[in-house]
């Protein structure tokens, strides 16, 4: 249990400080080899003949000017970075929040987005939906490096398998039983190839050693990922999550502090009702001082 709220407090915290760095104002470059993708999360799920496929980017940029992309000779408008589909993909869709971000391409799908210098500054996401086949071959390639890849198997009824793949067992999560697989890092050179499967009776376990679990922390992110989704009442792998607005400078020391304290209580320092109080206290002050 401590490993799991650490997890979501982990992860909360992190793309708060993410979403919340100020985008930095200024020079600007055209020039992509700074830009990466810190995150991916795909998320496949079968209906029918058809598979699903939802990709989710979190994209940073490591220099000091902001990307801004080229000016594409075809359809006249700066794109940043361009992101191919699998053969027969259809029913490409994006966020409502994202629409008219996006460009369709005969190759795929462009973001006009610029990225500002940031750990993760930008994020993506689409869904399509390809011919499914037992034993189906996808093959994934990216504009930009991939830092790492969590993929994540709805249902009980496919299973993945390929050499770039590291099987993570099974996760029971609010829209029920999912295998969870990670990858990375990926290169721009090199591209992410795995085959869907019909799933086994049971399931892999994660590893293990002498006969306790080996703690992952990439699964422990995907829990905290969908246990924040379900907290606010909508499945990670059908919505991005909010984009929280600038943080206030005042807000900032009560988020260290949070930080501070799931150290404590992980290491031990500090009992849980103790724990839980202290938190709730400065989550509350927090959302007055965010109140103004």
């Amino acid at each position: 249990m401590r490993r799991f709220l650490r997890a979501i407090g982990l992860l909360a915290l992190a793309l708060l400080l993410a979403a919340w760095t100020p985008a930095q104002q200024g020079e600007t470059t055209d020039d992509p080899s700074a830009v990466t993708v810190s995150q991916l999360h795909i998320f496949l799920r079968r209906a029918g003949d058809r598979l699903q496929v939802h990709e989710y980017y979190l994209v940073g940029n490591s220099s000091d000017r902001t990307y801004i992309g080229r000016e594409d000779p075809s359809t006249g408008q700066r794109l940043t970075l361009v992101f191919s589909l699998p053969a027969g993909a259809a029913n490409l869709t994006v966020d409502e929040e994202m629409e008219g971000r996006f460009v369709l391409l005969p190759e795929g799908i462009a973001d006009t987005e610029s990225v500002p210098p940031g750990m993760a500054t930008v994020d993506i996401s689409f869904q399509y939906d390809i011919p499914y086949q037992e034993g189906m071959e996808v093959v994934r390639t990216f504009p930009v490096p991939v830092a790492s890849v969590v993929l994540l198997v709805m249902g009980e009824d496919l299973a993945l398998e390929g050499r770039a793949l590291t099987s993570q067992g099974a996760l029971q999560t609010p829209q029920g039983m999912a295998l969870a697989y990670t990858a990375g890092p990926i290169p721009t050179d090199q591209s992410l190839s795995f085959r869907v499967l019909e799933a086994p009776a049971a399931p892999v376990a994660p590893s293990t050693a002498g006969g306790r679990p080996v703690r992952n922390p990439t699964v422990e992110i995907v829990i905290g990922l969908v246990a924040l989704a379900a907290a606010g009442g909508v499945a990670y792998a059908l919505s991005r999550p909010p984009s929280p607005g600038p943080v206030p400078p005042s807000v900032r020391p009560l988020v260290e502090a949070i930080a501070a304290l799931d150290a404590d209580y992980e290491a031990g320092r500090i009992g849980e009702k103790e724990y839980q109080r202290q938190r709730e206290a400065l989550k509350r002050q927090a959302r007055e001082r965010m109140r103004g």
